[in-house]
């Protein structure tokens, strides 16, 4: 049977406005789930996938913790040490091994259907769905494979943005595809092929599984591919747009390699920006070539829809 590290993270409750990066962090960092504890607070405002609401009182003065669920090979040391880099604030963590079923079994209850827009839906794959209305788009996951499932601001803001600007057969390219959720999204929303790449395997595993799940639910013959990458290096095909939605200063390095994979007036979506890091961004964009066609905020994240400039 599988076992998985379960570490608990503890912060001052002081720095609760860091709850969605921290959780964001951690699936960065090849976390397959999260859990919230002591932070009632933030689920009442919140309708979270895939994380187990838990009793507490807002006056509590004990820290918030954020349980993750690890492969056995990733040491406490080196989480906690990226965090703090990271966040910037002290953390601490608890380690234990535990089985499989101990957990996953328990998060399926919690699992529920995430509304991502108007039209796009994301269903548990053990959940039987039926479209409410011809225009509405389906996207059957399993949560339990970690990687991006949805529950995310920055996964909404990403499909949002693809519902916006996709009009049907384009190819697109999907950098940091994790779950695969945003290739499935924009295979939903008309797109001709879809090119999803990831630096991480279990990703891509994951991803793939999720293809075969949404493959065997609808029926359809899906063009979409998965493939270990680093960002697009190596990568010649053009897309009418590509999407990543990853970490601000590895945005940085994947610019300038999508600018030539973009066929004219096409679109670079870019996600997983802390919304006090988008104007460096931005700034960043600007000197670079590019024009900011859209940018949408959300509880503390920012998207950037973007195309090269008119020489």
């Amino acid at each position: 049977m599988t076992q998985w590290q379960m570490m608990t993270i503890s912060m001052d409750r002081k720095y609760k406005s860091l709850l969605d990066s921290l959780t964001y962090y951690l699936f960065e960092m090849g976390a397959q789930g999260t859990q919230i504890e002591g932070a009632d607070y933030y689920l009442e405002t919140e309708d979270l996938y895939g994380e187990i609401r838990s009793q507490g009182s807002e006056e509590s003065k004990e820290p918030l913790q954020v349980k993750a669920f690890f492969e056995p090979t990733i040491t406490p040391d080196y989480i906690q040490s990226q965090l703090q880099a990271m966040l910037q604030v002290p953390v601490q963590i608890q380690s234990q091994v535990i089985k499989e079923e101990n957990w996953q079994a328990n998060w399926m209850s919690h699992y529920e259907l995430q509304t991502i827009s108007r039209f796009i839906k994301i269903v548990p794959a053990w959940q039987d769905y039926q479209s409410n209305y011809p225009d509405e788009r389906i996207i059957f996951l399993n949560p339990g494979l970690s990687f991006g499932t949805g529950n995310h601001t920055t996964t909404r803001l990403s499909g949002q943005a693809l519902e916006l600007f996709m009009q049907g057969g384009e190819r697109v390219i999907d950098v940091g595809t994790g779950s695969g959720i945003l290739s499935l999204i924009a295979w939903s929303l008309g797109a001709k092929q879809v090119w999803g790449y990831d630096l991480d395997p279990q990703a891509i595993q994951a991803a793939t599984d999720n293809l075969a799940i949404h493959q065997a639910k609808t029926g359809q013959n899906i063009a979409v591919e998965f493939q270990v990458n680093d960002l697009l290096s190596g990568v010649e095909q053009t897309a009418e747009i590509i999407v990543a939605n990853i970490l601000p200063h590895i945005l940085k390095e994947l610019i300038p390699q999508a600018g030539p994979l973009l066929t004219e007036n096409g679109y670079l979506i870019l996600g997983g920006i802390l919304e006090e890091k988008a104007k460096d961004l931005i700034d960043y964009l600007e000197e670079s070539g590019w024009k900011v066609c859209q940018k949408t905020s959300a509880e503390g994240w920012a998207n950037l829809v973007v195309q090269k400039k008119e020489d």
